[in-house]
């Protein structure tokens, strides 16, 4: 037993310490363009109605963004710009924060979404975005978004749990 636990501990103190090398902190982050993926949708609103937007090959799947994000580096935060994302959501612009070591991300705002134009043609929603991005490495985010989402109200919409309603979506990007 003591052998186990010996070259468990020299394992401890002289592994591969990942591609952190051991002493990344956040504040060495650097600017740079990463490609954001889906990985899980938790959907308070619909009862997964609105995974499709996210994961469309369904749960247990990864779903890459259409498009790419920038990240400010650690030393521009705060910092203000815009963003552009897929259909059917808009160029949006956010601030990224500095949260406790970690980047967080506010004043994401989504009008006049359409649902689901093939189910509920017509219906739109107002979504209200907040997002924690954890820095892994430099090359390396891993992510919460927080989704606020209000019916539009309209006849052609599908009657949500509440208003608003929260969808949560988990997400990691890879610098390129």
């Amino acid at each position: 037993m003591r052998r186990v636990i010996s070259i468990f501990a020299l394992m401890c103190a002289c592994g591969d310490k990942g591609d952190t090398g051991g002493s990344f902190l956040p504040t060495d982050f650097e600017a740079g363009t990463f490609q954001l993926t889906n990985v899980a949708v938790d959907d308070a609103c619909l009862d997964g109605a609105f995974a499709i937007l996210y994961l469309p090959e369904g749960e247990g799947t990864e779903n890459d963004w259409a498009t790419t994000t920038e990240l400010p580096a650690w030393d521009s935060l705060p910092s203000t710009y815009t963003i552009g994302i897929q259909e059917p959501f808009s160029d949006m612009e956010i601030t990224v924060s500095e949260a406790g070591g970690n980047m967080a991300l506010s004043g994401a705002e989504q009008s006049g979404v359409e649902f689901d134009a093939d189910n509920y043609p017509g219906c739109t929603v107002d979504i209200s975005i907040s997002a924690t991005l954890v820095i892994e490495s430099n090359d390396r985010i891993s992510g919460t978004a927080d989704q606020q989402v209000t019916s539009g109200g309209q006849d052609t919409c599908p009657v949500f749990d509440s208003s608003p309603c929260s969808v949560t979506l988990d997400f990691y990007g890879t610098r390129l």
